[in-house]
This record gives structure tokens, sequence and C-alpha cells, in this order.
């Protein structure tokens, strides 16, 4: 499967509109994973 340059672009050009730049994302806040609360969630 071959993709055209331009359609290459394109979708570049619509990732970049709709996802946020991570390098200019800050979270502010406190993030506490234990290992057993995540495999509680997984059950």
């Amino acid at each position: 499967m071959e993709i055209p340059p331009s359609a290459v672009t394109a979708a570049l050009g619509l990732l970049k509109k709709t996802l946020p730049d991570l390098a200019s994302v800050e979270h502010s806040g406190e993030m506490t994973f234990k290992h057993e609360d995540v495999l509680g969630q997984l059950e």
C-alpha cells in the first residue's frame, strides 16, 4: 500500500489540530498509582 505525500501531509495537519502538543502540556498536581490499585481496576 502506497500513500501519496499529500495524504501524509494532510493527516499530519489534522493530527496537529486535534491532539495537543504534549511538549506544551503541563500537569499541575499529584499522580500516584499503586500496582495493587491498577490490578483491582482490571478485575
